[in-house]
C-alpha cells in the first residue's frame, strides 16, 4: 500500500522493497503469483492501472470485466481474487465508510472479502459513542492506521461527481443518490 506514493524516488524505493519481500517468500522472476481482478467495464482504466504495477512485483493479473449483475453475483458468492469496488460517502461523516463499506456484506457493508479485525470492530463501538469530533478523532485515526497496516483496501481516487442540489422545489425533492450528500452550504445559485 505505502507502494502508491505519488514521489517518484519514494515509490521506486517502495518497489525495490516489495520486491524483496516477495522475494523472501520465494516469489521473483520466475516464480510468479497469478490472479484474477474483476470489475466492470466503468472501472477497466483503474484495474489496468493496478495490473502493470502489480506485474513489477511478480503479480500477474488477469483482468476480466463483467456487467454490474455478474460482477455483483460472483462478488457475494466469493469467487475473485480481487475486486475494484467504487462507492460514494452516503453521507459526509467518517462512518459513511466504516458502516456502509468496511463492514462485510452480510452486515449490510461492501466488504466482500472476509477482511475483519477485532480491535478495528472494538474502537468502532466506542467511536459511534463519542459524541464530539474531537473525542471521536483517536479512535478514527486508530482504525484508520489498521485498515492501512491490514492493507485492508487499497484506495483509488475518483473524480468528484457533478450533480446538481435542489431541497424541495415545488413539492418536487431529490431522491437520494449515494454521492449526492451535499449540504446547503455548498450549493450556490446561478442565473448563468
Amino acid at each position: 500500500l505505502p507502494g502508491f506514493d505519488p514521489d517518484p524516488m519514494v515509490k521506486a524505493d517502495l518497489i525495490e522493497q516489495a520486491k524483496g519481500i516477495m522475494e523472501e517468500l520465494g516469489y521473483g522472476p520466475n516464480n510468479r503469483i497469478s490472479v484474477d481482478y474483476i470489475g466492470t467495464s466503468s472501472s477497466r482504466a483503474e484495474i489496468e492501472v493496478v495490473a502493470q504495477q502489480l506485474e513489477e512485483i511478480y503479480i500477474d493479473v488477469e483482468v476480466i470485466i463483467h456487467d454490474f449483475a455478474t460482477q455483483q453475483e460472483r462478488l457475494q458468492r466469493g469467487e475473485f481474487h480481487m475486486e475494484n469496488e467504487s462507492k460514494g460517502a452516503s453521507f459526509p461523516d467518517p462512518d459513511a465508510f466504516n458502516d456502509i463499506i468496511f463492514h462485510d456484506f452480510e452486515d449490510g457493508g461492501f466488504n466482500y472479502t472476509g477482511w475483519s479485525n477485532p480491535e478495528w470492530d472494538a474502537l468502532h463501538a466506542q467511536q459511534v459513542l463519542a459524541v464530539t469530533e474531537e473525542t471521536r478523532a483517536p479512535f478514527l485515526r486508530q482504525m484508520a492506521d489498521i485498515l492501512y497496516e491490514d492493507a485492508a483496501y487499497i484506495g483509488l481516487v475518483r473524480p468528484g461527481l457533478l450533480q446538481g442540489h435542489r431541497a424541495n422545489w415545488r413539492g418536487w425533492v431529490k431522491p437520494e443518490h449515494h454521492a449526492s450528500n451535499f449540504t446547503l452550504e455548498n450549493v450556490w445559485l446561478t442565473d448563468a
